[in-house]
């Protein structure tokens, strides 16, 4: 990999980014024990370990409550209109919360068990770190997800700040955001990397924080690089322990997993 020739005086002043300690990033909650995740079971679950982040995909309904869930088409993931009548949009997008509650998502499971509003997550722990990703990834989309997190923050006088991440795969989406709404919500931003371009990090530390790749890009050299950029390092998603030991050893920040549990024990961090 090319590495950028940095100027000295970038290096003298860059450092690494000092987390309070490392970050145990549970994805879509404890979904290796509690599938299929963004569900209110497997973020209970994750938060009874004691991870330090949930790490959740977000969609946005029609009357702009935040909802937990991978995909805005209801039935690609799985959920089945479960109260009668005539089913209505199975888009999240066009439904209002109250519809949302409608459709069951686990049908194994005793009720009627929608995607979870963020509210609700936020109940069972109203201290834990967010890290939400932008599955729609236009600037009229970022518009969306951030006034609909904007009007929540004002709700809950103030529940997300010095807590929440934002991240996406599309990059120009959180320097849109970061531009258009820094000043009014607090958040990092994490760029979802399958590439390992130093040149394109380097390029959006100008908006985000946190540099979040596949894991399979992570080298020790890599995270240095990252590090003196002033980014933290946070790959996805890492369910071996070999290779989150291997990881950790490389320096990097945090991990996201779906097997929280495995790497709370790597880390000597699981509860009594």
């Amino acid at each position: 990999m090319r590495r950028l020739a940095f100027p000295l005086a970038l290096l003298l002043c860059a450092c690494h980014p000092v987390a309070p300690r490392f970050d145990v990033q549970a994805h879509r909650g404890d979904r290796g024990n509690v599938p299929p995740g963004n569900t209110l079971e497997s973020f209970r679950s994750a938060l009874a370990l004691g991870v330090d982040t949930l790490e959740a995909d977000m969609q946005i309904t029609a009357d702009g409550q935040v909802v937990m869930g991978h995909d805005d088409d209801l039935h690609e993931t799985g959920c089945a209109w479960a109260v009668g009548g005539s089913e209505p949009s199975a888009l999240i997008s066009q439904l209002r919360a109250e519809q949302v509650g409608g459709w069951d998502c686990h049908a194994e499971l005793d009720g009627i068990q929608p995607p979870p509003l963020l509210a609700d997550a936020l109940e069972i722990d109203r201290r834990v770190a967010l890290n939400l990703e932008l599955k729609r990834t236009s600037e009229a989309d970022a518009d969306i997800y951030l006034r609909a997190l904007i009007d929540y923050q004002r709700q809950c006088g103030g529940c997300l700040s010095g807590r929440l991440t934002l991240q996406s795969f599309e990059w120009s989406a959180l320097r849109y955001a970061r531009a258009n709404y820094g000043e009014q919500l607090e958040f990092r931003a994490a760029i979802l990397d399958k590439q390992g371009d130093l040149e394109a990090i380097a390029a959006a530390r100008e908006y985000a924080q946190i540099w979040s790749p596949k894991h399979e890009l992570v080298t020790a050299e890599l995270v240095e690089r990252v590090h003196e950029l002033g980014m933290l390092a946070i790959p996805w998603t890492v369910n071996d322990e070999p290779r989150m030991r291997e990881l950790i050893a490389m320096g990097v920040d945090g991990i996201i997993t779906d097997y929280p549990d495995v790497l709370l024990a790597v880390l000597g961090r699981m509860p009594k």
